[in-house]
Protein backbone atom coordinates (compact mmCIF):
# COMPACT_ATOMS: atom_id res chain seq x y z
CA UNK A 1 0.00 0.00 0.00
CA UNK A 2 1.23 3.46 -1.27
CA UNK A 3 2.03 6.49 0.97
CA UNK A 4 -1.32 8.22 -1.20
CA UNK A 5 -3.38 5.18 -0.09
CA UNK A 6 -2.36 5.50 3.47
CA UNK A 7 -2.98 9.06 3.69
CA UNK A 8 -6.39 8.68 1.99
CA UNK A 9 -7.42 6.03 4.22
CA UNK A 10 -6.29 8.47 7.26
CA UNK A 11 -8.51 11.05 5.98
CA UNK A 12 -10.99 8.74 5.43
CA UNK A 13 -11.03 7.18 9.45
CA UNK A 14 -10.89 11.05 10.40
CA UNK A 15 -13.82 11.87 8.68
CA UNK A 16 -15.83 9.29 9.64
CA UNK A 17 -14.56 9.52 13.61
CA UNK A 18 -15.76 12.84 13.09
CA UNK A 19 -18.96 12.59 11.70
CA UNK A 20 -19.65 9.76 14.33
CA UNK A 21 -18.74 12.28 17.02
CA UNK A 22 -20.98 14.84 15.54
CA UNK A 23 -24.14 12.44 15.43
CA UNK A 24 -23.43 11.25 19.23
CA UNK A 25 -23.07 14.81 20.73
CA UNK A 26 -26.19 15.74 19.06
CA UNK A 27 -28.35 12.56 20.50
CA UNK A 28 -26.66 13.55 24.06
CA UNK A 29 -27.78 17.37 23.42
CA UNK A 30 -31.67 15.82 22.64
CA UNK A 31 -34.28 16.52 25.62
CA UNK A 32 -34.23 13.13 27.94
CA UNK A 33 -37.91 12.66 28.85
CA UNK A 34 -38.77 12.77 32.21
CA UNK A 35 -40.02 9.76 33.71
CA UNK A 36 -42.21 8.98 36.63
CA UNK A 37 -39.75 8.21 39.33
CA UNK A 38 -38.70 11.82 38.77
CA UNK A 39 -41.50 13.04 40.80
CA UNK A 40 -41.69 9.86 43.35
CA UNK A 41 -39.02 10.50 45.76
CA UNK A 42 -40.40 7.79 48.25
CA UNK A 43 -41.15 5.09 45.11
CA UNK A 44 -37.56 5.63 43.61
CA UNK A 45 -35.90 5.31 47.19
CA UNK A 46 -37.70 1.91 48.06
CA UNK A 47 -36.73 -0.02 44.46
CA UNK A 48 -33.26 1.56 44.89
CA UNK A 49 -32.61 0.22 47.90
CA UNK A 50 -34.56 -2.89 47.35
CA UNK A 51 -31.82 -3.40 44.33
CA UNK A 52 -28.77 -2.65 46.01
CA UNK A 53 -29.44 -5.00 48.68
CA UNK A 54 -30.14 -8.07 46.72
CA UNK A 55 -27.33 -7.42 43.97
CA UNK A 56 -25.31 -7.24 47.16
CA UNK A 57 -26.66 -10.25 49.13
CA UNK A 58 -27.00 -12.55 45.70
CA UNK A 59 -23.57 -11.72 44.34
CA UNK A 60 -21.63 -11.03 47.71
CA UNK A 61 -19.03 -8.99 45.65
CA UNK A 62 -15.15 -8.39 46.90
CA UNK A 63 -14.49 -8.82 50.17
CA UNK A 64 -18.69 -9.58 51.20
CA UNK A 65 -17.80 -13.23 50.33
CA UNK A 66 -15.30 -13.30 53.03
CA UNK A 67 -17.42 -12.97 55.86
CA UNK A 68 -20.15 -14.91 57.50
CA UNK A 69 -23.52 -14.11 57.09
CA UNK A 70 -24.52 -12.13 60.20
CA UNK A 71 -21.64 -10.04 59.52
CA UNK A 72 -22.39 -10.03 55.74
CA UNK A 73 -26.10 -9.16 56.45
CA UNK A 74 -24.78 -6.12 58.72
CA UNK A 75 -21.99 -4.59 55.93
CA UNK A 76 -24.62 -5.10 53.14
CA UNK A 77 -26.99 -3.10 54.80
CA UNK A 78 -24.57 -0.19 55.81
CA UNK A 79 -23.96 -0.23 51.92
CA UNK A 80 -27.09 0.19 51.10
CA UNK A 81 -27.74 2.72 52.91
CA UNK A 82 -24.85 4.38 52.08
CA UNK A 83 -25.84 4.00 48.15
CA UNK A 84 -28.87 5.57 49.05
CA UNK A 85 -27.34 8.84 50.73
CA UNK A 86 -25.40 8.88 47.47
CA UNK A 87 -28.61 8.68 45.48
CA UNK A 88 -29.81 11.91 47.10
CA UNK A 89 -27.10 13.64 46.94
CA UNK A 90 -26.77 13.26 43.68
CA UNK A 91 -30.45 14.05 43.03
CA UNK A 92 -29.52 17.25 44.71
CA UNK A 93 -26.65 17.81 43.01
CA UNK A 94 -28.06 17.35 39.60
CA UNK A 95 -31.84 17.33 39.77
CA UNK A 96 -33.70 17.76 36.53
CA UNK A 97 -35.34 21.20 37.81
CA UNK A 98 -32.01 23.10 38.05
CA UNK A 99 -31.83 23.12 34.33
CA UNK A 100 -33.74 24.95 31.24
CA UNK A 101 -33.41 21.85 29.29
CA UNK A 102 -32.98 18.22 30.59
CA UNK A 103 -31.00 16.66 28.09
CA UNK A 104 -29.69 12.55 27.87
CA UNK A 105 -26.14 14.19 28.62
CA UNK A 106 -27.86 15.74 32.13
CA UNK A 107 -29.15 11.88 32.41
CA UNK A 108 -25.46 10.30 31.68
CA UNK A 109 -23.98 13.09 34.21
CA UNK A 110 -26.53 12.23 36.75
CA UNK A 111 -26.64 8.68 37.21
CA UNK A 112 -22.52 9.18 36.66
CA UNK A 113 -23.06 11.22 40.12
CA UNK A 114 -25.06 9.23 41.95
CA UNK A 115 -22.30 6.52 40.93
CA UNK A 116 -19.23 8.24 41.95
CA UNK A 117 -20.84 9.54 45.04
CA UNK A 118 -22.03 6.14 46.76
CA UNK A 119 -18.40 4.61 45.67
CA UNK A 120 -16.45 7.58 47.09
CA UNK A 121 -19.26 7.52 50.31
CA UNK A 122 -18.53 3.80 50.25
CA UNK A 123 -14.51 3.84 50.26
CA UNK A 124 -14.76 6.22 53.16
CA UNK A 125 -16.91 4.19 54.97
CA UNK A 126 -14.48 0.94 54.39
CA UNK A 127 -11.42 2.65 55.00
CA UNK A 128 -12.47 4.20 58.28
CA UNK A 129 -15.41 2.63 60.06
CA UNK A 130 -16.26 -0.53 58.50
CA UNK A 131 -13.76 -2.45 60.67
CA UNK A 132 -14.97 -0.66 64.06
CA UNK A 133 -17.88 -1.23 63.34
CA UNK A 134 -17.71 -5.20 62.89
CA UNK A 135 -15.34 -5.20 66.04
CA UNK A 136 -17.66 -3.56 68.17
CA UNK A 137 -20.74 -5.25 66.84
CA UNK A 138 -19.38 -9.36 66.57
CA UNK A 139 -15.81 -9.08 67.91
CA UNK A 140 -12.20 -8.29 66.33
CA UNK A 141 -12.08 -12.19 64.36
CA UNK A 142 -14.63 -11.19 62.29
CA UNK A 143 -12.52 -8.58 60.87
CA UNK A 144 -11.48 -9.09 57.11
CA UNK A 145 -8.93 -7.70 55.42
CA UNK A 146 -8.72 -5.36 52.76
CA UNK A 147 -6.74 -5.81 49.78
CA UNK A 148 -4.17 -3.23 48.02
CA UNK A 149 -6.97 -3.53 44.87
CA UNK A 150 -10.21 -2.65 46.60
CA UNK A 151 -10.56 0.75 45.80
CA UNK A 152 -10.31 -0.49 41.54
CA UNK A 153 -12.43 -3.54 42.26
CA UNK A 154 -14.81 -1.60 44.40
CA UNK A 155 -15.76 0.82 41.51
CA UNK A 156 -15.89 -1.39 38.85
CA UNK A 157 -18.28 -3.49 40.90
CA UNK A 158 -20.55 -0.09 41.96
CA UNK A 159 -20.35 1.34 38.20
CA UNK A 160 -21.64 -2.38 36.94
CA UNK A 161 -24.34 -2.40 39.41
CA UNK A 162 -25.49 1.08 38.95
CA UNK A 163 -25.59 0.88 35.37
CA UNK A 164 -27.56 -2.22 36.18
CA UNK A 165 -30.25 -0.54 38.61
CA UNK A 166 -30.47 2.55 35.97
CA UNK A 167 -31.84 -0.08 32.99
CA UNK A 168 -33.71 -1.51 35.57
CA UNK A 169 -35.54 1.28 36.87
CA UNK A 170 -35.90 2.99 33.46
CA UNK A 171 -37.38 -0.41 32.65
CA UNK A 172 -39.86 -0.46 35.79
CA UNK A 173 -40.78 3.15 34.72
CA UNK A 174 -41.82 2.24 31.45
CA UNK A 175 -43.69 -1.09 32.31
CA UNK A 176 -45.86 1.08 34.78
CA UNK A 177 -46.48 3.64 31.95
CA UNK A 178 -47.60 0.90 29.91
CA UNK A 179 -49.84 -0.60 32.31
CA UNK A 180 -51.05 2.79 33.60
CA UNK A 181 -50.67 5.22 30.16
CA UNK A 182 -52.15 7.81 32.75
CA UNK A 183 -49.93 6.84 36.28
CA UNK A 184 -51.23 10.23 38.23
CA UNK A 185 -55.19 9.99 37.24
CA UNK A 186 -57.60 9.38 40.14
CA UNK A 187 -61.15 9.15 39.65
CA UNK A 188 -63.11 12.12 40.93
CA UNK A 189 -66.05 11.91 38.95
CA UNK A 190 -68.34 12.89 41.69
CA UNK A 191 -67.18 16.64 41.13
CA UNK A 192 -69.76 18.52 39.82
CA UNK A 193 -67.95 20.96 37.95
CA UNK A 194 -70.59 23.07 36.39
CA UNK A 195 -70.69 24.87 39.12
CA UNK A 196 -67.36 25.85 38.58
CA UNK A 197 -65.72 28.62 37.19
CA UNK A 198 -66.05 29.56 33.48
CA UNK A 199 -66.21 26.80 30.49
CA UNK A 200 -63.49 28.87 28.30
CA UNK A 201 -60.81 26.85 27.24
CA UNK A 202 -57.32 28.18 28.33
CA UNK A 203 -54.12 26.66 26.48
CA UNK A 204 -51.34 26.60 28.19
CA UNK A 205 -47.34 26.50 26.01
CA UNK A 206 -44.04 24.64 27.06
CA UNK A 207 -41.21 25.91 25.17
CA UNK A 208 -40.80 22.70 23.79
CA UNK A 209 -41.60 22.10 20.41
CA UNK A 210 -45.90 21.09 19.82
CA UNK A 211 -45.73 21.14 23.81
CA UNK A 212 -49.12 22.91 24.93
CA UNK A 213 -52.48 21.76 26.99
CA UNK A 214 -55.88 23.54 26.34
CA UNK A 215 -58.24 22.43 28.55
CA UNK A 216 -61.77 24.75 30.46
CA UNK A 217 -61.14 27.06 32.62
CA UNK A 218 -63.44 25.07 35.20
CA UNK A 219 -61.25 21.70 34.86
CA UNK A 220 -57.79 23.26 35.66
CA UNK A 221 -56.76 22.53 39.34
CA UNK A 222 -53.98 24.29 40.19
CA UNK A 223 -49.96 24.67 38.81
CA UNK A 224 -46.64 23.69 40.56
CA UNK A 225 -43.39 25.22 39.77
CA UNK A 226 -40.66 22.47 39.64
CA UNK A 227 -37.82 25.18 38.56
CA UNK A 228 -37.72 25.35 35.28
CA UNK A 229 -40.99 23.15 34.31
CA UNK A 230 -44.59 23.58 35.44
CA UNK A 231 -46.72 20.86 36.66
CA UNK A 232 -50.35 21.35 35.54
CA UNK A 233 -53.04 19.39 37.51
CA UNK A 234 -56.65 19.40 35.81
CA UNK A 235 -59.44 16.86 34.88
CA UNK A 236 -60.10 15.19 32.34
CA UNK A 237 -63.20 15.14 29.78
CA UNK A 238 -64.31 11.82 32.44
CA UNK A 239 -63.36 14.01 35.49
CA UNK A 240 -59.98 12.43 36.42
CA UNK A 241 -57.12 14.18 37.87
CA UNK A 242 -54.93 13.95 35.36
CA UNK A 243 -51.22 16.10 34.87
CA UNK A 244 -49.02 17.49 32.38
CA UNK A 245 -45.30 18.82 32.27
CA UNK A 246 -44.40 22.00 30.87
CA UNK A 247 -41.30 23.30 30.02
CA UNK A 248 -41.92 26.97 31.42
CA UNK A 249 -41.68 28.67 34.76
CA UNK A 250 -45.11 29.69 36.70
CA UNK A 251 -44.39 33.68 36.06
CA UNK A 252 -44.52 32.93 32.22
CA UNK A 253 -47.92 30.50 32.38
CA UNK A 254 -49.52 33.12 35.38
CA UNK A 255 -48.78 35.56 32.57
CA UNK A 256 -50.74 33.72 30.16
CA UNK A 257 -53.94 33.56 32.34
CA UNK A 258 -53.59 36.13 34.57
CA UNK A 259 -56.59 37.38 32.96
CA UNK A 260 -59.20 34.93 34.99
CA UNK A 261 -60.28 36.26 37.78
CA UNK A 262 -60.68 32.63 39.43
CA UNK A 263 -56.75 32.09 39.00
CA UNK A 264 -54.86 33.32 41.82
CA UNK A 265 -51.02 33.00 42.31
CA UNK A 266 -51.03 31.61 46.26
CA UNK A 267 -47.37 31.47 46.23
CA UNK A 268 -44.40 31.63 44.59
CA UNK A 269 -44.54 27.78 43.34
CA UNK A 270 -48.38 27.71 43.26
CA UNK A 271 -51.44 29.26 41.09
CA UNK A 272 -54.63 27.95 41.66
CA UNK A 273 -58.24 27.62 40.64
CA UNK A 274 -59.65 29.10 43.76
CA UNK A 275 -63.26 27.65 42.99
CA UNK A 276 -61.58 24.51 43.69
CA UNK A 277 -60.51 25.72 47.49
CA UNK A 278 -61.79 24.23 50.44
CA UNK A 279 -60.06 26.07 53.21
CA UNK A 280 -57.07 27.71 54.42
CA UNK A 281 -54.76 26.26 57.35
CA UNK A 282 -52.78 28.94 58.36
CA UNK A 283 -49.52 28.30 60.53
CA UNK A 284 -46.75 30.33 61.86
CA UNK A 285 -43.88 29.55 59.33
CA UNK A 286 -46.27 27.38 56.40
CA UNK A 287 -49.64 27.83 55.20
CA UNK A 288 -52.28 25.50 53.46
CA UNK A 289 -54.96 25.56 51.45
CA UNK A 290 -57.15 22.19 50.89
CA UNK A 291 -58.79 21.39 47.90
CA UNK A 292 -62.13 20.12 47.85
CA UNK A 293 -62.96 16.90 47.70
CA UNK A 294 -59.10 15.79 48.31
CA UNK A 295 -57.55 17.04 45.62
CA UNK A 296 -54.91 17.86 47.26
CA UNK A 297 -53.67 20.82 49.41
CA UNK A 298 -51.34 24.19 48.32
CA UNK A 299 -48.40 26.08 49.90
CA UNK A 300 -50.30 29.77 50.74
CA UNK A 301 -47.52 32.28 51.60
CA UNK A 302 -48.42 34.52 54.53
CA UNK A 303 -49.16 37.62 52.90
CA UNK A 304 -52.18 35.74 50.76
CA UNK A 305 -53.42 33.71 53.52
CA UNK A 306 -56.14 36.36 54.13
CA UNK A 307 -56.95 37.74 50.42
CA UNK A 308 -57.99 33.74 49.75
CA UNK A 309 -59.71 33.45 52.68
CA UNK A 310 -61.94 36.51 51.63
CA UNK A 311 -61.82 35.12 48.40
CA UNK A 312 -63.22 31.72 49.12
CA UNK A 313 -66.21 33.05 51.48
CA UNK A 314 -67.14 35.55 49.18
Amino acid sequence: MGKKSIFFWKIHIFRISSFTMKKFLLFLKKEHPRSILSYDHGRVTILFFSLVFFLLIFFKPYILADYSIKVRFLVVMCYTLIACIGLWIGRFLSTPYQTKKWTRLNQVVHVFNVIIISWLLGSLFTVFMLDNLIEYVFGPHHSAMIPPSFFLFSFLYVFVFGVVIYVFLRLYDLTYLFRRPNAFSNKVSHIDTTAIGASDNIKLKGKNKGEFIEIQQKKLLYIKAEGHYAQVYYLNAENNLETKLLRSSIKEIENSIKFIDNIYRSHRSYIVNIDYVQSIIPHEHKSYGYLKNDLGKISVSKDNVAILKKRINA
